[in-house]
């Protein structure tokens, strides 16, 4: 991830670290603001930049959020000693900047 990448990322989130677990490459965004409405309306987050179960690229959030609209869950991810939740959202490229994977799976919320 670049300089100007994880600056962006960082208007979003208090805390933004790449890592990888499990031959995913994936970025770490430590209390995730999300769109209005969504309760609660910041937690912790993984984005996922490669593929994953049949998806592209993934956003694995620390709990399930309610929203305005329903999201469908699919399960739990164990990664970094903790579960993250998942929900159906494909199609998201990893052939783009990190900023717009994260608004793409996040368009999922509003």
């Amino acid at each position: 991830m670049t300089t100007d990448e994880h600056q962006e990322l960082a208007r979003g989130a208090d805390e933004v670290r790449e890592c990888d677990e499990a031959g995913l490459r994936l970025i770490y965004l430590g209390g995730l603001r999300l769109p209005a409405g969504c309760t609660p309306a910041q937690l912790d987050a993984l984005l996922c930049l490669t593929q994953h179960a049949g998806y592209l690229t993934r956003l694995f959030l620390a709990q399930q959020v309610t929203c305005g609209k329903p999201v469908n869950w699919t399960g739990t991810v164990h990664l970094f000693g903790r579960n993250w939740f998942m929900f159906s959202w494909n199609n998201v490229s990893a052939a783009q900047r990190p900023m717009q994977v994260l608004l793409g799976h996040l368009d999922a919320l509003r």
